[in-house]
């Protein structure tokens, strides 16, 4: 669930209520909006009524030197009984297989993926561009895409090489493609985040088309 529908810890809950064997996961609950104490209670309540099926992404506070403030958020989460995990968006297969050297092999590495099911060039980079020029005015966005070699000028106009980077498109071929590339950077899983607009597949389409066209 990304993370503007997450008006209410209580989504994620509805979701695990209406299923009984899939994985939830929220890309993300921002530490800006929901304090660790109130994180931390959640991910307990709900790992008793649907043990490990609550995946927590979790977005940092939107400062320019975001990572003061996040190691002491993050400090409490991990004082929560049982601690909270984390997952990370908008990234590159490059900062995947860093972050893996980073956290080493005992880390579990969760990619949140953004695809756009369209191997037309224009129409699928205009449907990326939607969110990615909304993260790239935040101030910790915009310092992560500096982070991973993108210019000034790029990050300002959303960029088509910073789209491709970012965003997978194309035909499942190509889609397949990316999250194997993921993998091989060092992602334990990868979560695909659908976008579609004007008639291009939604994520229950996507799903079939991309089912049995996946790396195993």
């Amino acid at each position: 669930m990304p993370g503007g529908q997450i008006d209410r810890l209580g989504r994620l809950a509805d979701l695990l209520r209406a299923t009984r064997a899939a994985s939830v996961g929220a890309s993300i609950i921002s530490l800006d909006v929901y304090d660790p104490e109130a994180i931390a209670a959640f991910y307990a309540e709900a790992g008793a009524d649907a043990p490990a099926r609550l995946v927590v992404g979790l977005g940092g506070p939107q400062l320019p030197r975001p990572l003061p403030a996040l190691n002491g958020l993050l400090d409490r989460l991990d004082q929560g009984e049982p601690p909270v995990p984390a997952l990370v968006l908008m990234v590159t297969p490059a900062y995947v297989a860093e972050a893996r050297g980073i956290l080493g092999d005992q880390s579990t590495l969760v990619v949140d993926q953004m695809l756009v099911l369209d191997a037309d060039p224009a129409r699928a980079r205009e449907t990326a561009r939607r969110p990615l020029r909304f993260l790239a005015g935040l101030p910790g966005y915009a310092a992560s895409f500096a982070r991973m070699g993108f210019t000034d000028q790029e990050i300002a106009g959303v960029s088509d090489r910073m789209v491709d980077e970012l965003v997978a498109w194309g035909d499942v071929g190509a889609i397949g493609a990316r999250i194997g590339e993921q993998l091989r950077a060092g992602a334990d899983h990868v979560v695909l985040h659908v976008l579609g607009e004007d008639g291009q597949p939604g994520p229950a389409e996507a799903a079939r088309r991309l089912a049995d066209r996946l790396p195993i």
